[in-house]
């Protein structure tokens, strides 16, 4: 059949492929450096990624567990292989590749405008993470749970830890959030298991030439704000 659609997974990457008679298409997702953000499903435009078990794929990841649970999964029947997904990936975990090539043609033609980055260093030192939107994050310890450490562990940059007391008998905070560490990617908002977590993007920094109305459509929803309660 043409064309030929296909998508494989390991505990490394997840890849879609299409394969027309002398096109070949692939988006690699790279497991190691996704936090599942969930920034990939906020702007597909096709609605082509859907979230995962994001807290469990993660800790079965970087255990080096041989798990095919991914935190985001592309339906590759659905997706367009546009690349947007791919630009605005916080963590550089997506790329969509044509015969072997990084497809750019979104960018070329200006269909996205250049957005303006902000790099913060990952935790893991594996990479840096981009920020290029202001905004806050909101916490509610009240429906925290104890114990739980989720955030902390998908948060790519240190922005949010488990504080340790000082004596072992001694209270401290659920947790604890560093606004300047802050990518706002929106990991924690995805991996938290209860009503807890508001991401309140005010502003995408961007400038240059683009397509109406790809782009702000695009903005609206990353501005939109976003509990982790929703599912």
């Amino acid at each position: 059949m043409i064309p030929g659609f296909t998508r494989t997974i390991n505990n490394k990457e997840q890849r879609i492929k299409m394969r027309l008679l002398t096109l070949y298409t692939e988006l690699i997702h790279n497991r190691d450096l996704c936090v599942g953000c969930g920034t990939c499903i906020t702007v597909c435009p096709k609605n082509a990624v859907k979230r995962g078990p994001v807290g469990a794929s993660l800790r079965d990841t970087r255990r080096g567990d041989a798990s095919t649970l991914s935190p985001v999964i592309f339906d590759q029947n659905e997706c367009s292989f546009c690349g947007t997904c791919a630009y605005l990936c916080p963590t550089g975990a997506i790329k969509v590749v044509v015969n072997g090539e990084e497809n750019t043609q979104l960018i070329d033609e200006k269909a996205l405008p250049e957005i303006e980055i902000t790099w913060i260093d990952r935790k893991d030192s594996k990479a840096k993470v981009k920020k290029y939107s202001e905004g806050e994050l909101e916490i509610n310890l009240t429906n925290c749970p104890s114990m739980c450490s989720t955030c902390a562990v998908v948060c790519p940059t240190e922005a949010i830890t488990i504080p340790k007391p000082e004596k072992g008998w001694m209270k401290t905070k659920k947790v604890e959030y560093d606004k300047d560490k802050c990518a706002l990617c929106g990991a924690c908002v995805s991996a938290c298991p209860s009503d807890c977590i508001t991401i309140k993007r005010t502003k995408i920094n961007y400038k240059g030439e683009f397509t109406e109305p790809f782009w702000p459509n695009i903005v609206e929803k990353l501005t939109k704000p976003r509990n982790s309660a929703e599912r």
